[in-house]
């Protein structure tokens, strides 16, 4: 092969690679960054991050459950920095927890939106739920008790929910059924307005009227019909372009 060939060659490959990072950079700044113009107000989750970490674990978070059969741990997070993993034997048959308690506050009547990252080994099953720690009963009207499907790649979930009561003596928690390997990163609740109680992606200077219509930012604005989330993965190797 000619030098010529050779230099086209390796343009192309620059340019693909080129491509995956800034497809990279999208999927993990793009929807934050579009959440960051919605909501304004702070995360009630401490450390929800988990990059504040003491002896291998994140700072702020709690065990609830399985005890020697249940290991949780700082790892490498969606974007660099950290998560939380939480890996729990087979055998083990009960709930494997991982809580804040007395940390996020509830008031009566207001609008939330609680959203997260989640990847897992396949097929594992987690819910996320705020529960009052005077009588175990959900702490909001709408039951956050929702349940999500662990899958390969990183996946953004996010519920709206609405307070039951005014109180701060909750629990706010993850709860993995059975056994399986999960990681967690980015959590995030807030209060929104009733007019924010949507996932749909702004579309202003957009000349595409359907949003992440590439999937370049995820599954993100995509959904299945019946389920609280898109039933599917990102495929990164068929498409004619991007994802």
């Amino acid at each position: 092969m000619d030098v010529m060939g050779l230099s086209r060659i390796n343009f192309v490959k620059m340019v693909a690679i080129a491509v995956a990072i800034v497809s990279t950079l999208i999927l993990c700044f793009g929807i934050e960054a579009l959440a960051a113009q919605r909501v304004n107000a702070p995360n009630l989750v401490s450390n929800g991050g988990f990059e504040n970490v003491e002896q291998g674990k994140p700072v702020g978070w709690a065990q609830g459950g399985g005890g020697s059969d249940v290991t949780m741990s700082s790892d490498v997070g969606r974007c660099g920095g950290r998560s939380i993993k939480i890996v729990v034997k087979k055998s083990y048959k009960g709930w494997a927890i991982l809580a804040q308690d007395k940390v996020v506050p509830i008031k009566k009547d207001r609008n939330y939106r609680v959203t997260f990252w989640i990847k897992g080994k396949g097929g594992e099953y987690v819910y996320v739920n705020i529960l009052r720690l005077d009588n175990w009963r959900p702490a909001v009207v709408t039951a956050l008790d929702h349940c999500c499907t662990a899958r390969r790649d990183w996946t953004r979930q996010s519920y709206y929910f609405k307070g039951d009561s005014t109180t701060s003596n909750t629990r706010f928690e993850f709860a993995l059924d059975g056994g399986g390997t999960v990681w967690i990163d980015d959590v995030r609740l807030a209060p929104v307005s009733a007019e924010e109680m949507t996932d749909t992606i702004p579309t202003d200077g957009v000349l595409n009227a359907i949003p992440n219509s590439s999937f370049e930012l995820g599954t993100a604005g995509w959904g299945t019909d019946g389920t609280d989330s898109l039933m599917g993965t990102v495929d990164r190797s068929t498409a004619v372009d991007g994802r």
